[in-house]
Order: structure tokens, then sequence, then C-alpha cells
């Protein structure tokens, strides 16, 4: 883990990238996280909405690959000072809420437009915590949302906000 640590270091660091420190955490069952400890500027290495570091990931994985770190069976996830891991948090305990209202009034709940990462993410949660509830995506491009719901219950058109999940995310 040392050489991919150096590595991937290294390299943000010729590319100007403002990373202090890189740190592998090992979740177990193949699962990493390779956490970007910034130098105080990451908005640099986050970018509007995770773009940048969206790019990253997919820039480090194939450099990963390409010097052979990646075996089958292991996978590794980039984040920025714990950024993805409280976003998730954030989404996670969003869709939760939403659920435990399907469950009080049976009333559908469509939370707010978010990436396809975070649409599964909610999915899973939702399906493994409620399992009374059912879940689907809805809208298109990017503005695809999940839809909980309980089966039978009344179709009702919702109101969707104009922002994302994303806007009003506090780290």
């Amino acid at each position: 883990m040392e050489k991919i640590q150096s590595l991937v270091l290294e390299t943000l660091k010729v590319g100007g990238f403002p990373v202090q420190d890189v740190e592998i955490i090992d979740l177990g069952d193949g699962e990493n996280i390779i956490n970007l400890v910034s130098d105080g500027d990451t908005n640099t290495l986050i970018g509007h909405r995770g773009e940048v570091l969206w790019a990253l990931q997919h820039i480090i994985k194939n450099m990963l690959r390409t010097q052979g770190f990646l075996q089958e069976g292991v996978h590794f996830k980039v984040d920025v000072d714990s950024y993805k891991q409280k976003q998730e948090a954030n989404v996670m305990d969003r869709a939760e809420e939403a659920a435990k209202g399907v469950l009080d009034t049976g009333k559908p709940v469509v939370l707010p437009p978010m990436a396809p990462y975070f649409r599964r993410l909610c999915h899973l949660r939702i399906s493994e915590k409620f399992p009374e509830l059912k879940t689907e995506s809805q809208g298109s491009a990017n503005s695809r949302s999940v839809k909980i719901y309980k089966e039978g219950a009344k179709e009702i058109v919702p109101d969707v906000p104009e922002t994302d999940i994303y806007d009003n995310l506090e780290l």
C-alpha cells in the first residue's frame, strides 16, 4: 500500500494539486479508500458538485490498473478529506428520513435529483432497512431522483425542488 500512496501523492503533486498526504483506508473485503489529505484547498480537489473528485478517481484507478496494483476483488474509491463519506452519510440520512415519512403518512416521497452513485446507495439502504418500502429512479438526464413508496400507494405527482441534494451539503 505504501507504493500506491507514494505513486498517487507524487503524481498529484507533479500535477499541481494541493495534496499534503495520501491515506489508504482498508475497509476489508477488498474495499479501500484512497483519502487525499488537502493542504486546506479542498475546492480545487473536489470541484463543483464533486466533478474534479470524480475525474481524479477515474484517473487514479486507471493509473493503478496500468501499474498492476488493481487485482480482481480489490477496489479503490478516492475521497478528499472524507468529503465523500460525509456526502454519503448526508444522502443516507435524508433517504432514511424520507422513508420514515412514507411509513408514517403512506404517501410517496421523491428525493432531490442526484448522481447515479447516490441513487444506488439510496435504493440499497431503503431495501435493507425498510423492506416494506419500494424505490425507483425517475426523471431523465441530470434530473433523475429516487422515489420511495409503499407498494400499492396512491400515485401523486411530486414537487421536486429546482436545486439538488448537493447544494445545501454542509461539511
